[in-house]
């Protein structure tokens, strides 16, 4: 599932309460040059939310507390939601179907959740929230 609630003026939660789950939403989880790539779309409908998660010099993410997340900064961990992102997360879970020194695109994602904040350029409204996934078998 996935739940967020921003504050007015954010650029991408829209003063908007989010709660979303495998019913009413699809998820998407895969990889790109920046880690893991998390899409969740509304059934029939364009993407509602996607975020990319990595760690500092696009290292694989593991258990822990990533701080000065950006989306463009060198040697930081990566969240991309919006232009200018500044924010934090927690990794709570991350499960890998292959071992660490495989090559991304060669393992699955089972299972991330993350808890997450950030403000986009030009303002200061967070967006709060929590992505729990697991791939279905």
């Amino acid at each position: 599932g996935l739940c967020y609630v921003s504050q007015e003026g954010h650029s991408v939660g829209r003063s908007q309460i989010v709660s979303v789950d495998g019913t009413n939403a699809d998820f998407s989880v895969g990889h790109s040059f920046d880690g893991p790539e998390v899409t969740v779309s509304k059934l029939n409908f364009s993407p509602i939310w996607r975020d990319y998660f990595g760690g500092p010099n696009h290292a694989r993410l593991d258990v822990g507390h990533y701080d000065g997340a950006a989306d463009d900064v060198p040697n930081s961990p990566i969240m991309k939601a919006c232009k200018g992102l500044v924010g934090s997360f927690d990794v709570l879970a991350v499960e890998y179907s292959e071992p660490a020194d495989a090559l991304p695109s060669q393992t699955d994602i089972l299972r991330l959740d993350v808890d997450f904040h950030y403000s986009c350029a030009n303002s200061d409204a967070e967006l709060h929230g929590k992505l729990r996934f697991t791939k279905p078998e």
